[in-house]
């Protein structure tokens, strides 16, 4: 079961890939690379044996390549809004400052990380050598706390800027929508399989059909054409049009009378 979910998983997330390359490669850039760098990191960790120094390195290696991706990914979602928001108002501004303070939150992450580890390796180790051990557990812990403040820091941006009234591409809103469910559902994961470590695979299993339902979606509801803002017509451009209906209407009339 877990098999078949875990194949399931890579392609949709292939699927995903193909998705966002035909539509806007250009808008999408990070998060494809991310898709991409971390679906070739698993099939090399696939051919590595599982319990061996080799298989540590490559996975630390892995993981905080993908977080970084990951991270940039983000950044680029902000940086799509900025487009519309501009830099002057106070909405642009805001934009800014957010992105501003997701730089300092992954930074602050990342450096509380590392001086947790180095406090832990000091006790564990009893000022020894630092291992391989120890550099996992340590990319284990960034992993948890960056993806817990990316997923928490997501959710509060989309609801802060869902009380703007600003006309976006449908791709764009559905993209970060989409991409801080994942997040959430990312971060949960790593919460629950902190605090129940028995169930690993149940944990692994109920992740992946979650992410795959999640790029399953994904892959149907961005389109060619919501990469462009829908215009709408305002209710003078509705009564000229109304009246331009009549007036046709009105000389097809005569026209046959005569």
């Amino acid at each position: 079961m877990a098999q078949v979910v875990w194949i399931t998983s890579l392609c949709v997330r292939v699927g995903l890939v193909a998705r966002l390359s035909r539509i806007n490669p250009k808008r999408y850039r990070w998060f494809i690379v991310y898709l991409i760098v971390i679906s070739l990191g698993t099939f090399y960790l696939l051919s590595i044996p599982l319990h061996s120094t080799t298989y540590a390195i490559s996975w630390i290696i892995v993981e905080i390549c993908s977080l970084f991706l990951l991270y940039a990914a983000a950044l680029e979602i902000f940086g799509n809004l900025a487009e519309h928001f501009g830099g002057v108002n106070r909405e642009g501004r805001i934009v800014s400052y957010l992105r501003r303070i997701l730089n300092a939150i992954m930074a602050i992450s990342l450096v509380a990380c590392i001086a947790l580890t180095i406090f832990d390796a000091r006790v564990m180790l009893d000022k020894q050598a630092f291992s391989v051990g120890t550099a996992v557990s340590a990319v284990v812990l960034l992993m948890r706390v960056a993806t817990s403040t990316l997923a928490v820091f997501l959710a509060g941006s989309a609801l802060y800027f869902s009380r703007f009234r600003v006309t976006l591409q449908p791709n764009l809103r559905i993209h970060g929508f989409l991409f801080t469910a994942w997040m959430v559902v990312s971060a949960a994961a790593m919460f629950w399989r902190n605090m129940d470590k028995s169930n690993t695979d149940l944990i692994n299993t109920v992740f992946l059909t979650l992410s795959t339902l999640i790029f399953g979606i994904w892959i149907v509801a961005i389109k060619k054409t919501g990469e462009s803002i829908p215009v709408r017509l305002s209710l003078a451009d509705g009564h000229a049009r109304d009246d331009r209906e009549i007036l046709i209407a009105f000389l097809r009339r005569l026209t046959r009378q005569r």
